[in-house]
């Protein structure tokens, strides 16, 4: 596979870079809510994507009369939906605590009980 040019690159990670800071900024410099929202949003995001995936395939297999099959596709849409949302949760607790080093206060008071 080739490599993209650092040319090409250039442009895209000077506008990447710009748009963080804009965001940044519009946060009012607080970038763990940025990052908060950006997490919650992206697993919106692929929640949406899962769910449209999973009825196009549970409609596609309705019209062939997969019976079995659409069953299973059915059954997948709960346990997939979970696993985002965990995931995606587990993802913004874990940059809240990193941030606000909530991890310091808690580990000796486990230790301690």
């Amino acid at each position: 596979m080739e490599q993209v040019p650092a040319e090409v690159l250039a442009p895209i990670t000077e506008l990447f870079g710009q748009a963080w800071g804009a965001l940044v900024s519009l946060f009012g410099g607080q970038v763990w809510l940025l990052m908060v929202t950006t997490i919650l949003f992206a697993t919106f995001i692929l929640d949406i994507i899962v769910r449209l995936i999973i009825h196009s395939v549970h409609q596609k297999l309705v019209a062939k009369q997969w019976l079995i099959w659409d069953a299973f596709v059915a059954a997948a849409k709960a346990p997939a939906v979970f696993v985002i949302w965990v995931t995606g949760l587990s993802l913004a607790v874990t940059s809240l605590l990193l941030r606000f080093n909530l991890w310091t206060e808690v580990i000796p008071y486990i230790q301690n009980t």
